[in-house]
Formats: structure tokens, C-alpha cells, sequence
């Protein structure tokens, strides 16, 4: 009997780690697609992307980000202290990131936070 119990708990163990895995691979899935989703004229809306864990960021990061590369690098690491049962929260306060996403910019379609939400969740089947 103790062989069985060690075999589930390892099984246990392995199922954990592989749905926390892929809960963190949606969130940074989400954070990639919005970050190149968001149109970029100052390059401070695209920058402003924040992840909290457990928390909502507040605040403006207001730090011109071309391409978003702080912006994903600090997200992602943010996303790597995810526990399973845990809430990420990927967030832009800019207070014009709606009317973006409503299509308000001529260089990017309406909508690109939804495709990137779409797009995680169609690539973590």
C-alpha cells in the first residue's frame, strides 16, 4: 500500500506543477498578445502593461517602452511567482487603453486585448 500512496502523491505533485505551468503560460501568452496588440505612438501606453499577483497594480508607469520590452520583462517575472489558486492580473491604467482597444487608433485593429485573452486560451488546449 505505501508504494501506492507514494506513486499518487508523486502524481499529485506532477499534475500541480503542470497546471501551474500552464496557468503561468497563459498569463504571459495574455501579457505578449496585448503588449503588441496595443497601438504605439508614444510608446508609453504599450509600456504601461503591469502585473500584479493577488493584486491589482494602480498607478501609471507614464516611462516611454518602445516595442514593450520592460514592459514584458517585468510582467513576465512578475507571472513566475504565480501559485496555482493565485490571481494575475495584467493591467494597463492608461486612461486612454479603452478607447484603444475600441479601435481608436488608426495603426491597430479594435479589440486586441480580447484577441490576446482568445489567442492564450485557444493556444493552452
Amino acid at each position: 500500500m505505501g508504494a501506492v500512496v507514494k506513486s499518487l502523491a508523486a502524481a499529485k505533485r506532477k499534475a500541480y506543477a503542470n497546471a501551474e505551468r500552464i496557468n503561468r503560460k497563459v498569463a504571459s501568452d495574455v501579457l505578449q498578445g496585448v503588449v503588441e496588440g496595443t497601438p504605439e505612438d508614444t510608446s508609453v501606453t504599450v509600456g504601461d502593461w503591469q502585473v500584479g499577483i493577488n493584486t491589482v497594480p494602480t498607478g501609471l508607469v507614464n516611462t516611454p517602452d518602445p516595442g514593450g520590452a520592460a514592459a514584458l520583462r517585468n510582467g513576465n517575472a512578475a507571472i513566475l511567482t504565480a501559485k496555482l489558486g493565485g490571481t494575475v492580473n495584467i493591467v494597463n491604467n492608461q486612461p486612454h487603453i479603452d478607447g484603444l482597444n475600441a479601435g481608436n487608433a488608426v495603426t491597430k485593429p479594435a479589440g486586441f486585448v480580447e484577441r490576446a485573452v482568445d489567442a492564450a486560451k485557444a493556444g493552452a488546449k
